[in-house]
């Protein structure tokens, strides 16, 4: 019995310990209207300045947005309507990460990489993993896990689970998954959004309105042509015509 005491003790100790050096990724330096933050068995709401933990996860509700700069300078926007969590954050000294890692499971995005490795960053969805290296751009995560991402800066590789990849390296270029997880760029054959996708999942690009001056991209007005052709397809009966050119060029 005093064994078992003392081993109950000991865990607690440990428990509470672990908790008081654990240190936060990020924080949140913008929360607009409903987001909650899950800490295990805790839901609360967000706060302005709040700590962002491994296993935190993050939703927002129509009007929500949350927007986070992590330790390593990293900045990401959590759109309305929205759903992630941060799986991996392991430092590297205070200003880099050796591993990042994030689950987006639906809605609007933004990504801007900050000092940390290129190799260091992964952001995964139920179709596909995004590669960051060293960029900025948008993504959406819609029906049926179907992803979007637009480029801004740098280089982007979609991996889908289907096992094809595609690489973005120009300005407003776009690449995709389907619903069956192949990743597609705009304008090929097989990339065909369902129609109001590309606007859907790209709202930063139309208006960057309420977001602070870091988590804006000068370059991203110049995408809007590209949205705003959507080339996308209707998809009720699974079998619409071919995709168009998504107007990257």
């Amino acid at each position: 019995m005093f064994r078992s005491r003392v081993l109950c003790c000991t865990l607690l100790l440990a428990a509470f310990t672990t908790n008081a050096i654990a240190k936060p990724a990020g924080k949140a330096v913008g929360v607009n209207q409903v987001a909650r933050i899950v800490k295990g068995s805790n839901i609360g709401k967000m706060a302005v300045g709040q700590g962002i933990f491994v296993g935190d996860r993050i939703a927002t509700k129509a009007n929500g947005q949350v927007q986070i700069q992590f330790n390593d300078k990293t900045r990401l926007v959590i759109g309305p309507s929205s759903t992630l969590v941060i799986r991996k954050y392991v430092a590297a000294g205070q200003s880099r990460a050796r591993s990042f890692s994030v689950r987006a499971f639906a809605g609007v995005f933004r990504f801007i990489s900050g000092n940390s490795a290129k190799p260091s960053y992964e952001i995964t969805t139920s179709t596909g993993t995004i590669g960051v290296r060293g960029t900025r751009f948008d993504f959406g995560v819609l029906r049926r896990g179907r992803t979007n991402v637009i480029l801004f800066n740098g280089a982007v590789r979609l991996c889908g689970t289907a096992g094809s990849c595609r690489t973005i390296d120009k300005l407003c270029q776009i690449a995709g998954t389907d619903s069956r997880g192949n990743a597609r760029l705009s304008g090929e054959p097989g990339f065909r959004p369902a129609r109001g996708d590309l606007r859907r999942s790209f709202p930063y690009v139309r208006s960057q309105r309420g977001l602070q001056p870091a988590f804006r991209v000068t370059t991203a007005p110049r995408c809007r042509d590209v949205i705003a052709e959507d080339p996308g397809v209707d998809t009720n009966g699974g079998n619409g015509g071919s995709g168009g050119d998504g107007g990257n060029r």
